[in-house]
């Protein structure tokens, strides 16, 4: 699972070079790769056009160019939620279902799939997220306590580039975070 989706994360960063060429929108491969510090993503591809003058804003080359269903897109690898659970156990790590009631990707997951997912291994619910209001919060906590997972949280820090996600700005408890490592904790 993890080589097909590193060689699937190399198609994606580079076949959208390719795409954007042959529609005669070309950006700067070196900016876009020094940009991103290794494999870039679709935002860096984004940042690239910008800087060639294709688009005007990085939310314009997604809407035109780089969103599923637009030229530019390359579609992912994507295993099953319970594949990658299997693996992720399978390898030693703890899974944990990133903001499950996310507004922007519809309605979330409900406590029979989250019931499901405990069945074949979920550790935990990513409950406190900026994007989860209190009434959110607290529904996804009594998931989590009634079906025996860790209710964690997460500044959902990607980098500079997305705001309102300071690194730090929401922790998991230090208890949880010990329960779900064990041995691997070290924190405090």
């Amino acid at each position: 699972m993890l080589r097909r989706g590193g060689a699937s994360r190399e198609r994606r960063a580079a076949d959208p070079f390719d795409l954007l060429d042959s529609m005669g929108l070309g950006v700067d491969r070196g900016y876009v790769n020094h940009l991103a510090g290794g494999i870039p993503s679709r935002k860096y591809m984004a940042a690239g056009m910008v800087k060639a003058q294709h688009v005007a804003t990085d939310d314009e080359a997604f809407e035109r160019y780089l969103n599923e269903g637009c030229d530019a897109y390359v579609q992912r690898y994507r295993p099953t939620i319970e594949d990658a659970i299997v693996g992720i156990r399978a390898a030693g790590g703890v899974s944990v279902i990133a903001h499950p009631r996310h507004g922007k990707i519809g309605p979330g997951i409900t406590e029979a799939r989250f019931a499901q997912l405990a069945a074949v291994g979920l550790d935990g619910i990513e409950v406190d997220h900026q994007q989860h209001s209190p009434e959110v919060r607290a529904e996804l906590r009594q998931i989590a306590s009634n079906r025996g997972l860790a209710a964690t949280g997460s500044s959902d820090y990607h980098g500079t580039r997305k705001v309102d996600h300071d690194l730090g700005c929401i922790l998991t408890d230090v208890e949880v975070a010990r329960s779900l490592l064990g041995s691997n904790f070290d924190g405090s």
